[in-house]
């Protein structure tokens, strides 16, 4: 594995601003970490929310991209922010007990945690020259040199770049709400299935997760299948959110 960056490569980081210096340099016991807020959001960001199945690369998902694939329920937004940051605290768990350092900077932690999310390890990154080698770089505290080597990544660039930007300079750019996510995801089911779902399973998921997030049905609805719902969920629906 390539153990360095060539200067052509690296970072002008000196020329940024660092945006919270704090964050960038007061060192904690990693046994005490955990991952900030502002990554929990800037992961988030990186999905977005649907209430029927869906399939990424082969894979079936729901949610936030976890959750329960097969119930005829669907999800509501809370339900699948839910599952998603179960999800997070337990690969926060696997990460802190990867981690070779006794102290570490928030910012630190907060960007090889997303490396790790998101690529599914936070020891190396693929670049176009070859395989870095994050791990020793880590472990001899070269944090300028860690950031080169993840900005350098191939794999979902803006995502290598957010990282290194957040442990060099705590910037960890722009993000969307939960309310934003909530809306898209609403939206977005109302786009499919006006055009039509096939599949009875993810049709019946939309239909329900859109009634139990919204009080309100998908359009073209039959009344039949209306009343169905309204008999079944009619206890448990949320407030009107639109």
């Amino acid at each position: 594995m390539l153990n360095d960056v060539k200067d052509k490569k690296r970072v002008q980081w000196e020329i940024h601003t660092v945006t919270d210096h704090y964050a960038v340099n007061f060192m904690f016991n990693v046994g005490i970490m955990s991952a900030s807020t502002k990554i929990i959001n800037a992961l988030l960001s990186n999905s977005r929310f649907r209430m029927q199945s869906y399939t990424v690369n082969g894979k079936i998902k729901i949610g936030y991209g976890v959750g329960n694939t097969e119930t005829f329920d669907g999800l509501t937004e809370a339900e699948a922010y839910t599952a998603w940051f179960s999800y997070i605290k337990t690969k926060e768990r696997d990460f802190k007990a990867q981690i070779p350092l006794i102290n570490m900077s928030q910012t630190q932690f907060d960007s090889l945690f997303s490396l790790y999310v998101l690529s599914g390890t936070w020891r190396s990154v693929q670049a176009d020259i070859g395989t870095f080698d994050v791990f020793s770089a880590v472990k001899s505290g070269k944090w300028l040199l860690v950031a080169d080597m993840i900005a350098n990544g191939n794999q979902d660039r803006v995502s290598r770049m957010r990282e290194a930007s957040i442990l060099v300079l705590a910037d960890y750019g722009s993000v969307f709400s939960r309310d934003w996510l909530r809306n898209e995801g609403i939206q977005h089911t109302r786009s499919i299935y006006s055009a039509g779902i096939i599949d009875t399973k993810i049709k019946k998921q939309a239909e329900a997760a859109y009634y139990r997030q919204t009080g309100g049905f998908l359009p073209k609805m039959s009344e039949r299948a209306k009343r169905q719902l309204k008999l079944k969920y009619e206890q448990h629906i949320q407030p009107h959110q639109h």
